[in-house]
Parts: structure tokens; C-alpha cells; sequence
């Protein structure tokens, strides 16, 4: 069913996002993809796979907060008052920090990235919104027009 799917494809793009594994957008892709030609007639139960759909064809926007997670509270918080439903907020240990290349000063601190590209340190919770803001803007700017048929 078109419902369960969508869901499905949904969660794959989430893990997609938080573990950076390419694999789970290949599934994604595959699930979408299958259900194209009977998502426009599928009413409101095609809700959940158009909004897999959306978020297939966003670009994706993370938040990296590294840091202790008792100490970088206020930085979840301000992202999570972000205005995107599809952003993706993640904690780093200084294990997970290390691995992902992300810098050890300063420390803690929070990275809002699109892809794999991320910006400045950010030092303080209320540098966020600018600093997504900014982001969105480049995004905008440089974003090619998608359809469906990309995954076709």
C-alpha cells in the first residue's frame, strides 16, 4: 500500500540523513520510484508518499551540534524552532566529532550543513536561525528546478 510506503521511504531518508549512508536514499528512490504511477491517483492516502517525495527532492539540511549533550541543550532547542520539516538535528560526541571531521575548537558548538558542506562554528544557541537563514538563502539561489521524473 502506497500509505505504508511512503512512510517507509520517509524513514529510509531519515536514516539516510542521520547515519550519512548513501544506501538508504538508493532504497528510498527504489520505493518512490515503484509507487510514481499510481501516486496521483491515490487521494489522500498518497499523502505520505508525496511527503517522502518532498523531502526526496529537498536538499538536505542539518543541524551538527558537537558537544557534551548536557551542555548543548539550548542549541537543540534553537534548532528545533528552525522552520523545516525535513531538517535533520544531531548530536555528536567527541568520538562522533572526530570521525566526521568536524573541529575540535570551538567547543561545544553547532554546524548548520546542506549535504555534506557545512558553515562556520556556530557559538551561540541565537546565531542559528541566521545561520540557517543564510543557508536557505545559498540553497535558493542555486537550486535547480526537480521533478518526480528524477527518480524514474
Amino acid at each position: 500500500p502506497i500509505v505504508d510506503n511512503g512512510l517507509f521511504a520517509e524513514c529510509l531518508l531519515r536514516l539516510q540523513s542521520m547515519s550519512g549512508l548513501a544506501d538508504y536514499r538508493e532504497q528510498a528512490a527504489t520505493t518512490l520510484s515503484f509507487f510514481a504511477p499510481v501516486a496521483e491517483r491515490a487521494g489522500t492516502f498518497g499523502a505520505t508518499y508525496a511527503r517522502a517525495l518532498a523531502r526526496y527532492l529537498a536538499p538536505e539540511i542539518a543541524v551538527r551540534i558537537a558537544g557534551d549533550p548536557a551542555a548543548t541543550d539550548s542549541f537543540r532547542e534553537a534548532a528545533l524552532r528552525l522552520p523545516s520539516p525535513f531538517l535533520s538535528i544531531r548530536t555528536l560526541t567527541p568520538a562522533q566529532a572526530e570521525s566526521e571531521s568536524v573541529p575540535s575548537q570551538p567547543w561545544p558548538a553547532a554546524y548548520v550543513c546542506v549535504g555534506v558542506t557545512c558553515g562556520a562554528p556556530i557559538e551561540r544557541a541565537e546565531q542559528i536561525r541566521e545561520a540557517y537563514d543564510a543557508v536557505r538563502t545559498k540553497v535558493n539561489q542555486y537550486q535547480q528546478p526537480q521533478s518526480p521524473t528524477v527518480i524514474e
